[in-house]
C-alpha cells in the first residue's frame, strides 16, 4: 500500500521473521508485531479511545480504504474485513470469508462467506451483497479509487453464500488483493436509501456502528448487537473513540494518563516517546519499500530519465531519511536483505556530486532546466523533508524547486489526479503482491506517477500469474523490474518502512493486522 508517513523506528527492537511462501516473505518484515493474541480473558464493557493522526469525513467503502492508515482503523470497526493480512508474514488470513478457492490457472476465484454475518442495520451479508458493492464500485460515476479493478470483475451469484469472480488474466494473489482494496462492503439496503449520503450514514457488518462523525476530530463507535450471530459474545466494548491528536507531546501524556488506550506511531521519534510510557505495549513491524518521493514521469522536467536520475544521484540517502523523520534508517533496496528476493545488484546508487551536476548542466544546456515544484502536505512533519530538498538541492546550480505545501485533502486529491512534478510518498510493502505491481505497473491504480516501462511491465504481469511458491521465477522477474527501476529512477526511496503500535496493558485480544496499524476490533476487551 502507498501512503505518506512522518518516519520510522530504529531497527534494534525488532528480530527477523518471516513468511509461509515467496510473495508473503518478500519484504522481509520483521518486527515484534505478534499474531498472537495477547493472553488473557476480557470482559464484556468499557470504551477505548485510539489516537491517531488523521480522520476522514466520509467512511465510504467506494472511496475509503481498510488498508490506509487514516481509514483503515475506523473502517475495520465499521465494515469488518473480508480478508486481512498477517503483518509480519503478509499472509492473507480469512475472516468474513471463509475462504477463496481459485481454479487452476487462477483466472477464477470463488470467494465463499462464513454464515449468520448480518449487516448492522439487520441485513444480511450475502454473494449479492458484495456484487452490489464491487458493480457500485466499477461504475465509473462512482469516481471509486479502485473502479479499475473492479472493472476488471466478470461476478456471478452461485448461492447465498459463493460469489464466483472471473478475471480477464490471471492472478494468483487476488486474496491479498481483496484484503488491501476491496475487503469492506457495506449494506445494499443502506446503501440504496442513503445516496451520496452513505459516506456519513455507514452501515456495515464489523463489530461496531457508527454513532457520531464529528469531521476532523473525533470518531465514536458502538457495538452492532448482531455481529455476535458471527462471532458469540463480540464485540466485548460498549464503544471506540478515534480522536484526532497529532502532537506527539499530548499523545504521550495522554497515554499516560489513560485517557487514551490505543496509537499507532509512524515515526522514529513517535515510537520511541509512546513506547517509554510505562503502561503500554508496543509493537513495530518494518516492510519493504519505504518513504519515497514521485516524480512525474509524464510532466516537464521528469518526463527526462535524465532529470530524474540527476535528483536521484543529487541527494544524501541517509540525510534524506533523517529528514522524513529522524532516525529512519536510509533505504537499502526495494527489498530488505531478508528477502527471498534481495539481491545486492539492485541496491539504491549512492549519492554522486559529480555525475548529478553533469545531467543538471547536461539538461540546461538542451533548454531543459530542471526546474519543479514539490508538493507537500502543510504540517510540522512534511517540513523538514522540503527544507532538505531545498538546502541540498542549492548546492548544485541549474537545478531549481519550489515548496508548495497544501492541506492533506488537495495532497490526496493532487496525486491522484496525477496533479504534481514532485511529491513525498511511501509504499509500505507488506506483501510484495499487490503492493508493488499496483505501484510499478502500467496503468496501475498507484501509479500516478506515470512510468511507462513495457521491459518491467511485461516481468509485473508475470509475476502476477506465477505461483507464490516459485521463489526463482519471482525472484527472476523481481529483477527484472528493479533494473529498470534504477535504469529510470521513477521514485526515490529515502527511508525503510517501520511501523508501531501501541496498547494498553489494560486491554487482552490485541491482535495487530495488515500494517500492524490496527486490530480485530471484536477481540479487544479489558482484561478480566
Amino acid at each position: 500500500m502507498a501512503v505518506v508517513l512522518a518516519g520510522t523506528l530504529g531497527l534494534a527492537a525488532c528480530q527477523s521473521s518471516g513468511g509461509s511462501d515467496a510473495d508473503s516473505s518478500a519484504n522481509g518484515p520483521s518486527g515484534d508485531c505478534q499474531t498472537a493474541v495477547q493472553a488473557g480473558a476480557p470482559k464484556t464493557g468499557g470504551n477505548v479511545t485510539m489516537l491517531v493522526n488523521g480522520l476522514s469525513a466520509k467512511l465510504d467503502p467506494a472511496n475509503n480504504q481498510l488498508w490506509s492508515f487514516t481509514d483503515g482503523p475506523v473502517m475495520s470497526a465499521i465494515y469488518g474485513n473480508l480478508v486481512y493480512l498477517d503483518p509480519q508474514t503478509g499472509d492473507a488470513n480469512y475472516y468474513l470469508l471463509k475462504t477463496m478457492t481459485p481454479n487452476a490457472d487462477f483466472t477464477v476465484w470463488t470467494m465463499t462467506l462464513n454464515p449468520n454475518i448480518k449487516f448492522s442495520d439487520g441485513t444480511p451479508l450475502n454473494a449479492e451483497a458484495i456484487m452490489f458493492n464491487y458493480q457500485r464500485i466499477a461504475d465509473p460515476a462512482s469516481g471509486a479509487f479502485y473502479g479499475p479493478l473492479a472493472r476488471q470483475f466478470k461476478m456471478r451469484v452461485v448461492d447465498e453464500l459463493n460469489l464466483e469472480v472471473t478475471l480477464p488474466h490471471p492472478n494468483a494473489y487476488l486474496p491479498k488483493v481483496i484484503a488491501e482494496n476491496l475487503g469492506a462492503i457495506g449494506s445494499p439496503t443502506a446503501i440504496k436509501a442513503a445516496g451520496k449520503e452513505f459516506g456519513i450514514k455507514p452501515v456495515g457488518a464489523g463489530p461496531f456502528k457508527l454513532e457520531s462523525l464529528n469531521p476532523g476530530q473525533t470518531i465514536k463507535v458502538v457495538r452492532n448487537p448482531y455481529f455476535s450471530s458471527f462471532k458469540a459474545g463480540q464485540p466485548y466494548l460498549d464503544s471506540i473513540t478515534y480522536q484526532y491528536l497529532p502532537d506527539l507531546g499530548q499523545q504521550r501524556s495522554a497515554l499516560q494518563g489513560n485517557q487514551a488506550q490505543i496509537a499507532a506511531p509512524t515515526g522514529g521519534n513517535a515510537n520511541n516517546m509512546l513506547k517509554a510510557v510505562s503502561t503500554v505495549n508496543h509493537y513495530c513491524n518494518y516492510t519493504g519499500g519505504g518513504q519515497n518521493l514521485l516524480m512525474n514521469t509524464k510532466k516537464p522536467p521528469f518526463d527526462d530519465p535524465d532529470a530524474r536520475t540527476a535528483i536521484a544521484l543529487a541527494l544524501d540517502r541517509k540525510a534524506a531519511a533523517n529528514a522524513f523523520a529522524t532516525g529512519t534508517p536510509p533505504a537499502k533496496n526495494l527489498f530488505s536483505e531478508h528477502s527471498p528476493f534481495y539481491d545486492a545488484k539492485y541496491d539504491w546508487p549512492a549519492q554522486n556530486r559529480q555525475k548529478a551536476q553533469e545531467l543538471f548542466d547536461k539538461l540546461a544546456a538542451a533548454g531543459k532546466p530542471v526546474d519543479f515544484v514539490y508538493t507537500t502536505i502543510s504540517s510540522p512533519q512534511q517540513a523538514p523533508m522540503a527544507s532538505y530538498l531545498q538546502a541540498e538541492l542549492a548546492t548544485y546550480k541549474n537545478v531549481k524547486i519550489t515548496v508548495k505545501a497544501v492541506p492533506a485533502a488537495q495532497y490526496t486529491q493532487d496525486n491522484r489526479d496525477k496533479n504534481y512534478q514532485m511529491l513525498p510518498h511511501g509504499l509500505y510493502m507488506v506483501p510484495a503482491v499487490p503492493d508493488a505491481t499496483d505501484y510499478f505497473g502500467t496503468g496501475a491504480v498507484l501509479n500516478t506517477f506515470g512510468w511507462e516501462n513495457s521491459t518491467a511491465n511485461t516481468a509485473i504481469e508475470e509475476i502476477v500469474r506465477t505461483n507464490p511458491s516459485d521463489t526463482a521465477t519471482l525472484k527472476k522477474n523481481w529483477g527484472v523490474v528493479q533494473e529498470q527501476m534504477l535504469a529510470e529512477n521513477p521514485v526515490y526511496f529515502a527511508g525503510v518502512g517501520v511501523l508501531g503500535f501501541i496498547s494498553s496493558k489494560q486491554l487482552t485480544g490485541v491482535h495487530p493486522i495488515n500494517y500492524c496499524n490496527y486490530l480485530l476490533w471484536g477481540e479487544v476487551g479489558y482484561r478480566q
